[in-house]
């Protein structure tokens, strides 16, 4: 069986278990997830809960914000990729449309350029 998250955030040092049985108590009343719980209560950070959440799964998540393209629009970050193990990652190109030539043109990750 899985080690449950609350554990998983005491060996991490980022919890203490008197912290976590509060947490539970108020999870039996409310029925929330422990992790929504734990960051309402100011115990651990959201990026802690989603770290350790990614690890408890075993699947990647993301560490940064996702960067703009060079025209200043996100780009499109897709996971799991659908070109390969890694994730997808992209840019419509100038104009912001899928497709395109020239400096319209699409901007991929699994295109060599």
């Amino acid at each position: 069986m899985a080690v449950r998250l609350g554990e998983l955030l005491i060996r991490k040092g980022l919890l203490d278990a008197d912290d976590l049985e509060q947490a539970l108590e108020l999870q039996r009343e409310r029925g929330d997830k422990i992790g929504k719980i734990l960051v309402d209560l100011g115990f651990v950070n959201p990026r802690d809960v989603l770290a350790t959440l990614s690890e408890q799964l075993q699947i990647p998540h993301l560490t940064h914000e996702i960067p703009m393209d060079p025209w200043q629009r996100p780009c499109i970050y897709r996971y799991p990729g659908e070109h390969g193990p890694e994730p997808d990652v992209m840019s419509y190109g100038a104009d912001g449309e899928e497709g395109g030539e020239g400096p319209n043109e699409d901007v991929v990750s699994w295109r060599a350029i």
